[in-house]
């Protein structure tokens, strides 16, 4: 979007338009922060907030009227609609990888977003494995390390019997790491 000028339709708008009209015909793209884009035929009013779809209505009368009868299908934006980790720290507004929350790291791996090992492995940190719990603190600060490195986390779970002098009471050990 940085080779495109953006525009205000008034000076106090909230909105930004792309001023592409000379490269792309029927495309409409707006944006209310410079680093979130939509295309109004294409995502509006679905994929934006209800506080943008009244600045939206309020800004455009003309075209929220021309909308008013195609059905709103509520859009949660979630980890899926991105590609990369960059495009979702910046459309959240994160400034760096640890600044994200737990929850949005673990959402992140859920996603298979570093790897099906990784999906495996935040499943384990979530859920134990055979009763056993791993530090989950511990696992988000490594799980944000691999996404730094864009690598994998992993867990090892081994169940050894014989590390009790030989007896048959189980000893467990539980690792995670970035491969």
């Amino acid at each position: 979007m940085e080779k495109y000028k953006l525009k205000k339709n008034n000076p106090n708008d909230v909105i930004w338009w792309v001023d592409n009209a000379n490269d792309v015909k029927g495309e409409w793209l707006f944006t209310f922060d410079k680093k979130v884009f939509f295309n109004m035929f294409r995502d509006y009013p679905d994929k934006l907030t209800e506080e943008q779809r009244e600045i939206f209505a309020r800004e455009n009368p003309y075209w929220a009227d021309f909308f008013q009868d195609r059905p709103f299908h509520p859009y949660s934006i979630g980890v899926d609609d991105f590609d990369n980790i960059k495009e979702y720290l910046r459309f959240f507004n994160i400034k760096t990888i640890d600044d994200m929350t737990d929850e949005q790291v673990l959402d992140w791996a859920r996603a298979g977003k570093m790897g099906v090992k990784t999906q495996v492995a935040v499943g384990i940190v979530e859920h134990g494995e055979c009763g056993r719990m791993p530090d989950k603190k511990k696992a988000v600060k490594l799980l944000k390390q691999a996404i730094k490195e864009n690598k994998e986390f992993v867990c090892t779970y081994i169940m050894h019997e014989s590390c009790n002098g030989g007896h048959d009471i189980p000893k467990e050990y539980f690792g995670m790491e970035i491969v």
